[in-house]
């Protein structure tokens, strides 16, 4: 599984098709992170941008609401 900092870079995550018929991933910046149920390999996760986050009935963990581990170090005030 990927780690947030990876799928950041990656961008959104949800497929997309051209009028070629060409199926990949949109790649817009991502707002929330989202749970595709087992499909028969298992459940997985990928970032969402805001157009797709507002798909009805996605299991979705906003960024905002994502802890910043770097927030908890303390920093030096010299």
């Amino acid at each position: 599984m990927l780690n947030l900092t990876e799928l950041m870079d990656i961008g959104c995550t949800q497929t997309v098709v051209d009028s070629d018929g060409w199926m990949y991933p949109c790649g817009k910046p991502i707002v929330a992170i989202r749970r595709w149920p087992d499909g028969g390999d298992g459940e997985s996760f990928g970032g969402v941008c805001q157009w797709h986050a507002k798909q009805a009935g996605v299991e979705l963990v906003p960024l905002k609401n994502i802890p910043n581990p770097l927030s908890a170090i303390p920093q030096n005030k010299n």
